[in-house]
């Protein structure tokens, strides 16, 4: 892993900014721009996350000459809140998140760099890269998704646990008039490394809770109901449009996933010629914060699919 110092010299070269939504909502982003960069590789970052814990991946990109743009999701990170509480995952629309995409694409990407679009998407971000890439295909020259959210891994069958979410966030807007946790979540919580599903390094995972424990604006907790109903339809929607892929994908699974369903990720590649599926072995969810053997793969199989797609642009 890359030195702590070195770390935080390279976040304090990026420029940290907002942008207004199409709601008036402000939404956080950080730009690294570079002479004679070869592309621009945009990053869609997974549920929780904020664009300081992606110190180390925009490190090694900004080292092979991309230039990067990374924002943190609407709800989440150093973006605004969309209710009272600011540990609660929330999103009206699962749209809302493609919306924000595109306007981060045109109004901040477009207007700094002329380059080539690459998208890089992780987890959640997965299923919106994947989802705004077969929308507007002509955005993107490749998109790397990174664990990608296309199913949750849940414990019980999806259609049952959409339809008691629906119904418990019924409940929550009339009682509370505010949406509330899903069953038996809660605030944010650093969980201990060692009962970690995330990523078996733990200098990495000291490095994530450092930063969430330096900067607690972007702490936070489990979803709400509303969300998880949304995510739940989102996937599925998502699942049978496959085959509508149409620019270059590599799809990355990790082995020993528990947070998505790593075979719902191999299913989907199997159902565009322009998907490329690859499972990493011996890797928890968080790919690109895992141990160094798992991670390094990780890496250069995302910058060699980026590089092939340029060559063939």
């Amino acid at each position: 892993m890359i030195a702590a110092k070195e770390l935080d010299a390279f976040i304090d070269q990026l420029d940290q900014q907002t942008f207004e939504s199409f709601d008036g909502l402000q939404i956080a982003y950080a730009t690294y721009m570079q002479e004679n960069a070869k592309a621009n590789i945009v990053i869609s970052s997974g549920r929780i996350e904020s664009y300081l814990k992606y110190d180390e991946t925009l490190f090694n990109l900004a080292k092979q000459g991309y230039n990067l743009f990374i924002y943190d999701q609407r709800g989440q990170g150093l973006s605004q809140r969309l209710t009272d509480n600011p540990h609660i995952g929330h999103v009206e629309h699962f749209d809302h998140y493609l919306i924000d995409l595109k306007l981060f694409l045109h109004r901040i990407v477009k207007n700094k760099s002329s380059l080539p679009n690459l998208l890089l998407c992780h987890s959640m971000g997965g299923a919106i890269g994947l989802a705004y890439t077969i929308k507007h295909p002509q955005d993107f020259v490749a998109i790397a998704a990174s664990a990608p959210m296309l199913k949750i891994k849940l414990p019980a069958p999806e259609s049952l646990l959409k339809g008691l979410a629906k119904a418990l966030n019924i409940w929550d807007r009339r009682n509370m008039a505010q949406p509330g946790y899903v069953l038996g979540g809660g605030g944010y919580e650093p969980e201990a490394f060692d009962f970690n599903h995330l990523t078996r390094s733990p200098e990495r995972y000291a490095r994530f809770r450092q930063w969430y424990q330096q900067v607690p604006q972007v702490q936070l907790g489990s979803p709400s109901n509303h969300w998880l109903a949304k995510a739940i339809s989102h996937c599925q929607r998502l699942r049978a449009q496959a085959s509508w892929v149409s620019i270059p994908t590599l799809l990355l699974g990790a082995e020993l996933d528990t947070i998505v369903d790593t075979k719902s990720i191999q299913q989907f590649s199997r159902h565009s010629v322009h998907c490329h599926y690859q499972q990493i072995d011996g890797a928890f969810h968080e790919l690109l914060m895992e141990k160094d053997p798992q991670r390094s793969q990780a890496i250069e199989l995302i910058t060699a699919h980026f590089e092939q797609a340029l060559a063939h642009a």
